[in-house]
Parts: structure tokens; sequence; C-alpha cells
């Protein structure tokens, strides 16, 4: 940021406590910190730069450091070691603005594996802005496409009803990271919405530590009419290793277009890479149930290793339509998994 004051951590005591809090104006994150002892005025404090200062913490060792705040000086001791760092007032940290007064629970443990789950087909072009995050439907489902991929994973079954303050929202790119990571620390989390500011706020139960992030602001594409319903469809279902094994073997020989070719054979799928340069790389999989009809796809390879590389059961569905002549297929397809409620779906190339 071109504010100084972004690139710092406001260290503040509260309660016998010391609160660090960080934020780029979208999203803020504060974390009471472990401490043995802290005396102070509640509410002073300093902000000194992140990066300096969580650096020093790391090279600690995890032995106890001393924290001390004087005319405009922090210290830090610990086992021998002293560093000091100039700080910038507490006053000009910008505040986190209105806090919920109403929260609903949920299992951030499950919340993060979904979120972890579809996060890679977020799109990352800023003038489809609405794309730039994952999207919560009324029905517990969590959604991310970039208009040639698309993911989708319930989390339905887990919550007695879908907490209101999710219900619509898109979530942007930014804090998806830093949401997996406090939900995927297990337990319960807390959830509450701001209609003033268009944020949203989640907390611990014990309220150690508090995230806020501003709402991507739009109407999400309806990605239920573009998801298939197949007449007469296919299903090829493989081991995800084997499957990610041939990917990698295929990525060897990535062409120009990035393309990996499938299509059955027997009781095998076989994936074929080709290269003008160097030539062909082809790997074939044991099915794990027969296959009626024929079978013929030409995927992106790394949006297909997406798909495939990712937190599910041992063995996964692709599902299609092929042309009842050719095999060949036009159309999307389907990614499922037998052991989780996810729905992936890519389009075929029509170019090897």
């Amino acid at each position: 940021s071109t504010l100084p004051i972004l690139s710092c951590v406001a260290l503040r005591f509260v309660d016998g406590a010391v609160e660090a809090v960080s934020t780029n104006l979208d999203q803020y994150h504060r974390l009471t910190l472990p401490t043995t002892s802290a005396t102070g005025t509640k509410g002073a404090g300093a902000c000194v730069a992140l990066g300096l200062f969580t650096a020093l913490l790391a090279r600690c060792n995890g032995d106890v450091a001393t924290i001390e705040i004087t005319d405009g000086k922090l210290t830090l001791t610990s086992a021998g070691r002293v560093a000091s760092l100039m700080t910038l007032p507490i006053a000009e940290f910008p505040e986190m603005g209105v806090r919920p007064t109403e929260w609903v629970t949920i299992d951030g443990t499950v919340l993060a594996r979904a979120i972890e789950g579809v996060a890679f087909a977020v799109s990352d072009d800023s003038t489809r802005y609405v794309l730039n995050g994952i999207h919560f439907t009324d029905d517990a489902l969590v959604v991310a496409t970039d208009g040639k991929r698309l993911a989708r994973m319930s989390y339905a079954g887990h919550v007695a009803s879908v907490p209101g303050p999710l219900d619509g929202i898109i979530l942007p790119t930014q804090a998806l990271a830093a949401l997996v990571d406090i939900f995927g620390r297990g337990g319960a989390m807390q959830v509450g919405g701001d209609t003033e500011e268009g944020g949203i706020t989640f907390r611990t139960l014990s309220g150690d530590e508090e995230y806020y992030t501003r709402k991507i602001e739009g109407r999400y594409p309806n990605f239920r009419q573009v998801i298939p319903s197949f007449n007469a469809p296919v299903t090829v279902k493989v081991a995800r290793a084997a499957m990610l094994h041939a990917l990698a073997w295929a990525r060897l020989y990535r062409n120009k277009l990035g393309t990996v070719k499938l299509h059955t054979e027997g009781s095998h799928l076989v994936i074929t890479a080709t290269s003008p340069e160097v030539g062909d790389a082809v790997e074939h999989i044991d099915l794990l149930t027969p296959v009626k009809g024929n079978f013929v796809c030409t995927l992106d390879l790394d949006y297909l290793t997406d798909m495939v590389d990712r937190d599910g059961g041992e063995a996964f569905q692709i599902v299609s339509e092929p042309d009842l002549s050719t095999g060949v297929v036009l159309s999307p397809l389907l990614v499922r998994e037998d052991s989780e409620d996810f729905l992936g779906l890519l389009m075929p190339m029509r170019t090897m």
C-alpha cells in the first residue's frame, strides 16, 4: 500500500492482553496474542512494520519474548536477543468499523474444506469482478467459476440451516486463504453480517480471533443453468492417484495449446499428450467400472489437473454425453465425487 500505516500491525493493550490487528482497508484481521502478562493503559499501543516484526518473532524460535513500547519505539527481548523498531502512533491506525450485533455458529472445518475445494475455479479476470470470489447460495453450496470451468460443493448436512449472513454473498479472493487458515484449525466459528458497510465478520467462539472482509457487490451468474442434464450419459470412473500420475506424465509433453486427450479403450482410459516438437506421451489407466459406449474428449491439462488434484475420495467420475456415432464429447462434462457432494464442470476443447 502507498499508506505507510497499512504496512504495519497495530499492537494494543486490551483487558490484560495484547491485540494485534492488520488491515488493507478491505480486510481486517484481529488476533489476541498469547501472553503470560501484559501491563499498560487500555487502548494504548503502537504500530510497527508487520514484515520485520513477524520475522523477529519467528527468529525467537519459541523462546519467551518480552515487548516494551516507550517513546515511539518498540523493544523486543528474547533469550539474549534485543531488537528495536520505530513505531507509528496507534491513533493513526484505521478502525475496523461497525461490528455485528447478531452471530450464527457454523462448523469452521467443514466450511474451510468447502472453500478450499472450489477455490481453484475462481476467476482472476478483473473485468468480471463478480467472478473474483466464491459465491454462497441459500441452499448451503459454495460455487466458483471463471466461465471456462465451474466447481460446486455442498456443506449441507453440517449446518442446521444456512447461516443468514452467508446467504447469497460473494467472498473475494483476497479473503479466501486467510479464512481457510483460520477455519482449518478446527472447531466452531461465528459469522456476523454488516449491512451498513457491506462486509461480513468471522470469529472464534472465544473471541480471540476475528476476520472481517468486504463482500463483492453484484449479482452472481445463474450457474445452475449451465450444468447439463444428460439423456444417455457415459460415466468413466478411475482412481484419483492413477489419474494424477498420468497427468504428470502428460505434462512432460505439454503442447502449446496445453491440452490432453482422453479416450476409452476396452477396460482402460487412455491419456495422450502430443507435442509436435517431441512426440507423444501415452498412459493407460484401469477403469473401475465398465463403460458402455465410446468416450473421446480433449481437455485443458491445467484445468483437468486442478479438478482432480483436490482433497476428495480415492476415485472420481467423469460424466458426459458423447456423440453416439463417434464418441466425441463436444458438450460440457461433469466431474463427480463418490464420497462428497462435489461437482465440477469442464468445457472440452475442439482441437488437440
